[in-house]
């Protein structure tokens, strides 16, 4: 989905929160969720509390300016019951 946006080449990317802005907001989302996913799978705790207290803080301190750092959570959640 994410890469069906990405194909359309927009000029002006409304997201479902935070600022709009052009294509580059699909890129940061994209380089978000690789990141997530990748710090998910080199975790070697399989606890999601435990998971999740090793992986947010470093997110958090990559995006300082996010208001909304509880879908850190979801997205660690996502990447874990994918297995």
């Amino acid at each position: 989905m994410l890469a069906d946006c990405e194909d359309l080449h927009p000029a002006i990317v409304v997201p479902g929160h935070g600022a709009v802005g052009d294509a580059a907001i699909l890129a940061d989302v994209r380089t978000y969720l690789q990141g997530i996913g990748d710090a998910v799978r080199a975790e070697t705790a399989r606890d999601e509390a435990a998971v999740i207290a090793a992986i947010r803080p470093r997110f958090v301190a990559r995006h300082p300016d996010w208001i909304a750092p509880e879908w850190i959570d979801f997205a660690v959640r996502y990447y874990l019951a994918r297995g």
